[in-house]
């Protein structure tokens, strides 16, 4: 089988990768001073919730990213009916559900306690939960299939 569609997929995620963790770190960098968070005038303390979410909407990005290079590995393997593939799945399902908990949390913040426009902010927030929600579907449906193939094929080398 060619590895060329995977490769190109693990090239895809490794720059999406390389793009979250250089938000990450600019992030940090914009609100920090020498590595210590400012809290002068200019940035205040209600800074600060935005920023968690961000970092712990990123915990479960990556972790949805190891479980997408475990399910193109395992799709090299020729092994993609198998239990592996449906705990992948299962796994990138849970992920993007907390990062929809996440996003949640961040708009619930921006909504109660920003002064200022938020309709941009709120918009933005809207359209990912979809994407995610979407994402999170996808993988719950491809579980779903996954699981039905297993049982299929072990109902089929039982009778044989």
């Amino acid at each position: 089988m060619k590895k060329t569609p995977t490769m190109f997929l693990r090239l895809v995620l490794v720059i999406i990768a390389l793009l979250v963790g250089a938000l990450c770190v600019s992030l940090w960098t914009t609100h920090t001073r020498d590595g210590r968070i400012a809290l002068d005038s200019e940035v205040r303390l209600l800074r600060y919730p935005f920023i968690a979410y961000f970092y712990g909407g990123a915990i479960p990005f990556y972790l949805a990213l190891v479980q997408a290079f475990k399910l193109l590995n395992i799709i090299d393997a020729n092994k993609v009916f198998s239990n592996l593939a449906v705990k992948a799945l299962r796994n990138i399902k849970y992920c993007a559900v907390a990062i929809i908990g996440y996003i949640g949390l961040g708009a619930a913040y921006v909504a109660l306690l920003r002064d200022g426009d938020r309709a941009g902010v709120m918009a933005l927030c809207i359209y990912t939960m979809f994407v995610t929600l979407v994402i999170a579907t996808f993988a719950g449906l491809l579980q779903r299939i996954f699981q039905n193939a297993i049982a299929i094929k072990k109902e089929n080398d039982l009778t044989v």
